[in-house]
């Protein structure tokens, strides 16, 4: 009987070692994911440029008096338990939305801006983007503390995209008729790395005549408002795993940068642009852009 239990109590350890294993594998899985996307971080906000979106951390903890109750911030009153972990709750999001529009405004939209300078210079981006964050913003709240509340908060491109007053013309992309073999491609991955080129929510992409044959004047406006305009990654393997630019893309390597943005060659361009096919899909924005990894 002894020998059974320990061995009974040996298969319990066994089993929690190997729970344990895993529990640690899923977690090195779901850090490697994450470093694999192109992430820029800005204080307790990070921008996705990979999945499109922003996301931020904020934290709150109610301090404790002499009598070992939690006190109100702002008068010093003691307050109950239950409602000073709702007060952290609410302060910690509030820390997020904070954290995250300050991350938000480093965006760069363009070429020639970021959002912090639309947001400093238009009313109305000001105020379409607060309703944007009140509406479509996703918290995550959780207790980190005895009476301390951690909230993450995150927001999709197409959200702040759509704060923008900015028409989308929805033009034809150039066509290049002079293609003896048209190829249907189901997307485009530039190679940027090399270049000084940046992430944008408006990214353009032209041809060593320095014509646009890819920006926000020729897209379905419906398609970056769900996924963004493009997709940025680190590697050619991690451009064909994200699925975006489809099973058949057209890889091109950038010759030079031209306002942050690619530059790709006369024969890429023409192979881009000669069938309907691939046309069409650059206006449903299946673009990936390949950058440097940096630090």
């Amino acid at each position: 009987m002894p020998k059974r239990d320990h061995n009974r109590h040996g298969a319990g350890k066994r089993i929690t070692a190997a729970a344990f294993i895993a529990g640690a594998a899923l977690c090195l899985l779901c850090a490697s994911a994450e470093a694999a996307d192109l992430i820029v971080r800005h204080g307790d906000g990070s921008i996705n440029w990979t999945r499109s979106f922003i996301s931020s951390t904020g934290r709150f903890e109610a301090e404790v008096s002499g009598t070992g109750l939690p006190v109100d911030p702002e008068d010093g009153r003691e307050l109950g338990i239950n409602g000073a972990r709702k007060d952290t709750r609410r302060r910690a999001q509030e820390a997020s939305i904070e954290s995250l529009l300050s991350a938000m405004k480093t965006i760069r939209v363009d070429p020639n801006r970021r959002l912090g300078d639309l947001l400093q210079a238009d009313d109305t981006v000001q105020r379409r983007l607060s309703e944007t964050i009140a509406a479509e913003t996703r918290f995550r709240r959780h207790p980190s503390g005895f009476v301390a509340s951690t909230c993450e908060a995150r927001l999709g491109f197409g959200g702040i995209i759509a704060s923008l007053p900015w028409d989308y013309p929805d033009m034809e992309l150039p066509v290049i008729d002079n293609t003896p073999l048209k190829t249907d491609y189901t997307g485009l991955i530039v190679d940027g790395r090399g270049l000084k080129l940046e992430p944008m929510l408006f990214p353009s992409i032209y041809d060593e005549n320095g014509v646009e044959i890819f920006g926000r004047i020729f897209i379905d406006s419906r398609y970056a408002l769900k996924n963004g305009m493009a997709s940025y990654c680190h590697t050619e393997d991690e451009a064909k795993a994200l699925k975006r630019a489809g099973d058949r893309p057209y890889y091109s390597v950038a010759l030079k940068s031209l306002n942050a943005c690619p530059v790709i060659s006369e024969k890429d361009a023409r192979r881009v642009l000669g069938a309907q096919a691939t046309r069409n899909s650059l206006k449903r924005c299946r673009v990936v852009i390949i950058l440097d990894k940096k630090g």
